[in-house]
């Protein structure tokens, strides 16, 4: 049993999330998606959802958390 299995879909979602929101609001937007999702095969594995489609499924979870080009654009030349 791998330790995809292990992890409930919620648990892969929160997880998948959580690890999107550290990344600068600039990388994330639609197109780091796919090196996002390319970055969790590689060190976090088990929070992507088994079986085909398993890219599409992560951009559904990430939908609501993506940047458009704009907003990364004003986030990155904000004063903190």
């Amino acid at each position: 049993m791998t330790n995809r299995a292990l992890t409930k879909p919620a648990e892969q979602a929160r997880r998948i999330i959580d690890l999107w929101q550290e990344r600068p609001a600039r990388q994330r937007t639609a197109e780091h998606l796919l090196p996002f999702y390319g970055w969790l095969l590689d060190h976090e594995p088990a929070v992507i959802p088994a079986g085909p489609g398993s890219i599409l499924r992560v951009s559904t979870i990430l939908t609501a958390y993506l940047h458009s080009r704009d907003e990364s654009r004003i986030d990155s030349c904000r004063v903190r």
